[in-house]
């Protein structure tokens, strides 16, 4: 059996890999195709996001008339309810390409979403101290998407507020662990391809920063610190799963995974603030002999800051000094004229 990935509709090519890395000209496929060889096409064929769009349509229907030219024996399923499809493109489509639900859909499904890695989440400093108008709008979001597929979608986006990237695999463990029988599994792709989170990379995923402080918030105020610490306790686990079983992430993504949920426990809080603090340091004391930094150092204090601002608990003033060292710092790697250095190294 040969198995072969698309992003939306198969087009000129398909891909020999589920991180679409590796493309291969649709035509080679088919033409090993008979009259007794059956396709198996699994698509949500845009019932995901219940967007209805002509182009997706159509090509699905050329895509469809290239199948039947070299075999009759098609099966199409969909992981999305049936429910799902009114007013999408699914529901348009399956006039001329029978379609059927996945009934059953396993509770360990990946989704395979458009490969592509971009380096940073682009969370900036700026972003990150929120004002009551940036909660505002994400409280409105947060209920616009609890009102379009009901509550029990959020309580699963409590639980994905506290990681700092979000992976289809991550989600579905968080899901199954602490709501399994509450949330529907459907709800993992509903969230990830809402308005509240946006995609960084392959199967990457980080959430508005407005929308996961307030989520965070909401989920310690109605499930209680407890809970928070539970989930924060299994998210360390799935890093430590991660580093042995996930050959593409890297030392800087388990980090800042592992930062982010330390920082959500007791014990841990301030380990995981004394290792980005020492983080900084580091990177200020590779300073040059003219006091200037190397390319690599101001990306890497760039990160840092934008971790800190993204989740070190501005509501302890024990953090506070960090917290204005980090922001010191970011406003000085991008102009080190306006700021010296050695004034803000010896801050913390």
């Amino acid at each position: 059996m040969d198995v072969f990935y698309f992003y939306n509709v198969p087009g000129a090519s398909v891909y020999c890999d589920a991180y679409l890395k590796t493309p291969i000209n649709l035509n080679e496929p088919l033409a090993s195709c008979n009259g007794d060889t059956g396709i198996l096409v699994v698509t949500d064929a845009g019932a995901a996001r219940g967007f209805r769009r002509t182009e997706r349509i159509e090509a699905t229907a050329d895509f469809v008339y290239r199948l039947k030219l070299h075999s009759p024996l098609q099966a199409w399923l969909n992981p999305m309810p049936r429910e799902r499809w009114v007013g999408s493109s699914a529901q348009s489509s399956r006039t001329w390409c029978p379609c059927s639900p996945w009934i059953r859909p396993v509770s360990t499904m990946r989704w395979t979403f458009c490969a592509g890695r971009v380096a940073e989440t682009g969370i900036g400093m700026s972003q990150a101290f929120d004002s009551p108008a940036n909660l505002k709008y994400a409280r409105q979001l947060v209920d616009q998407f609890a009102r379009r597929f009901g509550e029990p979608h959020r309580l699963l986006a409590y639980y994905a507020a506290l990681p700092l990237v979000l992976t289809p695999d991550l989600l579905n463990y968080l899901r199954n662990t602490f709501l399994r029988g509450r949330t529907p599994w459907v709800a993992e792709a509903d969230l990830l391809l809402s308005d509240l989170c946006h995609q960084i990379g392959y199967e990457q995923y980080v959430m508005q920063p407005d929308v996961r402080v307030y989520l965070q918030s909401e989920m310690t105020q109605k499930l209680g610190v407890e809970q928070v610490q539970a989930a924060a306790r299994l998210i360390m686990q799935y890093v430590g799963y991660l580093k042995n079983t996930n050959p593409f992430l890297t030392a800087t993504d388990f980090q800042t995974q592992r930062w982010a949920a330390m920082v959500y426990i007791d014990e841990n809080r301030d380990e995981a603030v004394g290792e980005i603090a020492q983080s900084l340091s580091d990177s200020v004391a590779r300073l040059s002999s003219d006091k200037r930094l190397s390319p690599e150092d101001q990306a890497e204090i760039e990160r840092l800051s934008s971790v800190v601002a993204a989740f070190v608990p501005e509501s302890n003033e024990a953090y506070a000094p960090l917290i204005n060292y980090a922001i010191r710092l970011a406003r000085w790697s991008r102009h080190p004229l306006q700021l010296r250095g050695p004034s803000v190294v010896s801050h913390w």
